[in-house]
């Protein structure tokens, strides 16, 4: 598994809900701040990483991180990840591809996009997703501190400080101020790993019936798929319970 960054945050997720017998070997690029040039210098540090987790013994790879893939486009994230993958012999999973598998499986057309991203940034989410034929109504990134970060809009480091109680709050926030609008809202789709959402999820979805997708969920549920793993749980939102099957398109 590579990380974007080497803060702990999300690790303990992946190690709490490993199945018995699933060993996760971690790495990380290393990214510090949420800046443009540093995202797409990363590349390259991926793919080395992911012929070290090859040669460690890993039976798949996925590349956590999807800003660098956002700015670089569909076309790029599909002909890179083909190519290294080709490379490796084993399965490698890249941002974006688990996220659009998650949407399609669950068959929604309008999502309310949730970030912490600037307006660069979720103007390519947007595009990235219409050109799946996903329409995406973004909220608007999560403004923690009032500070950007490059295409950040919190601080790589402030989100450390963003707990479960102030993405609720955004997120909330968000679908109110759509007004009318909200009710051809068929998802919250979130973006971005860097945030403590995981305890957020089941109140959110009981609270304003709507279901929400977040990175861990998608990650999970991709990866143990392609394993031909099921790993449902009842604490994690609607789409880990439900476990849909994951159709190859």
């Amino acid at each position: 598994m590579i990380k974007p960054t080497y803060r702990p945050k999300n690790w303990h997720y992946w190690y709490g809900t490993a199945p018995a017998g699933v060993e996760i070997v971690p790495a990380a690029i290393g990214f510090r701040k949420g800046e443009k040039r540093g995202f797409l210098e990363g590349f390259d540090r991926a793919e080395e990483l992911a012929h070290t987790l090859k040669d460690a013994g890993c039976e798949l790879v996925i590349v956590h991180g999807a800003p660098p893939f956002i700015l670089k486009g569909t076309q790029f994230e599909a002909q890179w990840r083909e190519r290294v993958q080709a490379s490796l012999g084993i399965p490698l999973l890249t941002p974006m591809q688990p996220h659009l598998w998650a949407l399609k499986a669950l068959g929604v057309k309008k999502v309310l996009g949730l970030t912490y991203f600037s307006d660069e940034l979720n103007d390519g989410l947007r595009r990235y997703l219409e050109e799946e034929g996903i329409e995406a109504v973004m909220a608007g990134g999560l403004r923690a501190t009032g500070q950007d970060e490059g295409v950040f809009s919190t601080p790589m480091r402030a989100l450390d400080d963003v707990d479960a109680g102030d993405f609720y709050r955004y997120c909330k926030q968000s679908y109110k101020r759509l007004g009318k609008e909200s009710a051809a809202i068929e998802c919250f789709y979130v973006s971005g790993s860097g945030w403590d959402v995981g305890p957020a999820i089941a109140p959110l979805e009981r609270d304003l019936k709507v279901p929400v997708l977040w990175p861990q969920a998608m990650y999970t549920w991709a990866v143990y798929s392609t394993l031909q793993i099921c790993n449902q749980r009842p604490d994690l939102g609607q789409f880990i319970e439900q476990w849909p099957e994951l159709k190859h398109e």
